[in-house]
């Protein structure tokens, strides 16, 4: 059987379109800090694509064989949000902000995950994975971030300046 070059590169585009094709575009970065009160805020720098939907998760750690699982605790929408800072406190919302849920407190030695996305699911500002006790460390001016050290992931607070630059490449 003769495979015609059409053919073959039929072929390759579909391979090279599952593969890249599948994750969403990085539209910016996100990340949390905690207001004069102690409240949780996210705290997102947008750059290009649309972002309308921030979450709130707690992971539920099951055995090794089960892994983990995602109980979405809050949602909240915006029409579209717009290129730029923003902060929405998730505890007293935002005005232009609307919430699925009521807040629940965050419990201490858990572990959430803070993300945002489009409708489409084509944009993201990536996510977050925190602890209660992380929180502690973050000084006014400061979020939290996730770094490699001796290859562990280690959660640590940066300045927000260092967070804005990151999340658009700079």
């Amino acid at each position: 059987m003769r495979i015609r070059p059409y053919g073959v590169g039929l072929c390759l585009a579909l391979v090279v379109g599952v593969l890249t094709g599948c994750s969403p575009g990085l539209a910016g970065g996100i990340s949390v800090t905690v207001d004069d009160a102690g409240r949780l805020v996210a705290v997102m720098e947008k750059c290009r694509g649309d972002i309308e939907y921030v979450s709130l998760s707690e992971i539920s750690e099951g055995s090794e064989a089960q892994g983990s699982e995602r109980v979405r605790l809050g949602e909240w929408t915006i029409g579209k949000l717009k290129d730029g800072s923003h902060a929405l406190n998730l505890e007293t919302g935002n005005p232009a902000w609307k919430a699925s849920s009521p807040w629940q407190p965050l419990k201490p030695g858990t572990s959430y995950v803070v993300g945002a996305w489009d409708e489409n699911q084509s944009w993201t500002l990536g996510t977050l994975t925190f602890k209660v006790a992380d929180l502690a460390k973050v000084k006014p001016g400061e979020v939290l971030s996730v770094d490699f050290v001796d290859g562990k992931t280690v959660t640590l607070a940066e300045p927000l300046e260092k967070f804005k630059k990151a999340a658009c490449g700079g």
